[in-house]
This record gives C-alpha cells, structure tokens and sequence, in this order.
C-alpha cells in the first residue's frame, strides 16, 4: 500500500506510518515469533516495568501486562498509530500509552525489560540503531540482534524463471538494491553477511562473494543471544532485496539521524 497524495504537516507521514504497521499486524509468524520469545523471557516480565518501543497498535504491550508486568510503558512516536495504541490498552492499567520517539524518551524509573520491532529487511535499515541512542538503559533487550543473508542467482535461473528479466537490467540496475524484482524464485540463505547485535557499534559491513554469480538477493534474520528467533522471508512484511553483481566485495551502511536510517551501498572491489 502506497500514499498517492501530498498531505500537510505530520499528517503524510503518519498515513505512510499507518500503511507500514497494517502488514505487520497481518503476518501471523511475526507475531507468534515474538510471544515465543516473550515467554522464553517470562522472569523478565512477570513483576517487572517493562517497555515497548515503537509500540503501534501495542499488541506486545497487552502480551506483556497478561503475563504479569507490574507496568508497561507503550512508547509510539506516530500519533495516527499513538490514538490507535490508546484505545487498544485501555482496558489494561498497568499500561502507560507514551506519545514520544523511543530516541529521546527519558524515565527516572529503571527499565528491566524492553521490546521492539524496528527491523528493516537488511535488519538494520529501518530504526534499529536507535537501541544504541536512547536515554536510559534497560536490563535486558529482546530481540538483540539479526542477521543478514544472501543467496546468489544465476541468469540462467532468471531467464528460465523470470518472464519480464532480460539481460540489460544488469547494467541498468548497477549500484542500487530493489525490493521484490523477482516472483518467482524462493529466498533461501546462502552466505551471512554480517551478524549484528545490540552491544556491537559497527555499522559498515564489507562482503566478499564467494562464488560467482549474476544477482545477489538480500533478507534479514531476527535473532536473540544468536540464536534464530525469526526469518524474515517467511513473513509477508519484509520483501527480499535484490542487486546485480558488480564486482567481488560490496560495502553496505547503515546511517541513522533525525529518526531514520539511509543505506549506502557500493561494490569496492
């Protein structure tokens, strides 16, 4: 879904924000993935002040105020998404609905567990560096981490597969990372790489492909502890990213300020 229209104010991108968290609230897996993995966590929750960041329509908030937090701060920077979390949880008192960027929220009150959503396809692309500039400091952080794959494609594969590809995309396409190119050939990870978690500042990455090939194709992993908690291309909300091979390594950065992340991204060699 896509905003046609220019819109005043805020109001574009609260609309683009709210078109955002309708495939998240659809992916059955997404959310599953994530009560598993609050119930891993239970001891962290149960009595605990807990914290959703980026809560939308605060469906971990209610998860986490069932399994017994003591309090829960529903913290949602959108405020089309923020009149949406108010009225899911209002029927749970011990969630606190907080209008404010996760970024520059500050509590006196210490934070033992929070939980997120802010992966991007290539994990880090959407607002994940934010955990690493927030005001206060939590205990623990759930998910912690992701993975990024590859797996590579051979012309062959998409001249026998792809009905529209011909080989001039290759050229045309040089250089840029595209969302959903490719219908009809399944993601299956390849080649990590890189493994990123919270306690890690790096956010450049170099790549060196090991074998050759036409198209790279690119999806993300959410992890925890480095253990696998969901893979992205088995969801309906994050799309597989695809570019032309250029060379033998690339180079991907991730640049977060003033709420959102660019990505750089340039063969090297």
């Amino acid at each position: 879904m896509e905003l046609f229209n220019s819109l005043s104010g805020d109001r574009e991108q609260d609309i683009a924000d709210f078109l955002t968290f309708i495939p998240i609230y659809n992916s059955k897996r997404r959310i599953r993935a994530y009560y598993s993995l609050l119930r891993k966590f239970k001891a962290s929750i149960q009595g605990q002040v807990c914290c959703e960041a980026g809560a939308g329509r605060g469906l971990i908030s209610q998860k986490m105020a069932e399994m017994g937090a003591e309090k829960v701060y529903a913290v949602e920077r959108s405020g089309v998404l923020f009149d949406l979390l108010e009225e899911g949880v209002q029927k749970f008192p011990q969630i606190e609905s907080v209008e404010e960027d996760i970024e520059f929220w500050e509590t006196e009150t210490p934070i033992q567990t929070l939980v997120h959503e802010f992966y991007g396809p290539l994990v880090l692309d959407e607002t994940m560096l934010v955990l690493q500039k927030m005001n206060f400091s939590p205990t623990t952080i759930l998910p912690d981490g992701g993975r990024l794959w590859a797996m590579p494609i051979m012309e062959s594969t998409l001249l026998e597969k792809e009905q529209l590809y011909e080989p001039a995309w290759k050229s045309t396409l040089a250089g840029a990372l595209i969302s959903d190119l490719f219908e009809h050939i399944p993601f299956e990870p390849t080649w990590e790489v890189f493994h990123w978690d919270v306690h890690q500042n790096q956010e450049t990455f170099r790549f060196e492909v090991p074998e050759a090939c036409d198209f790279i194709a690119l999806c993300g992993e959410i992890t925890h502890e480095q253990q696998p908690v969901l893979k992205m291309w088995w969801t309906n909300n994050w799309p597989v990213i695809y570019t032309p091979v250029s060379g033998k390594v690339f180079e991907i950065a991730f640049d977060y300020a003033y709420g959102y992340t660019q990505v750089k991204f340039e063969w090297v060699e």
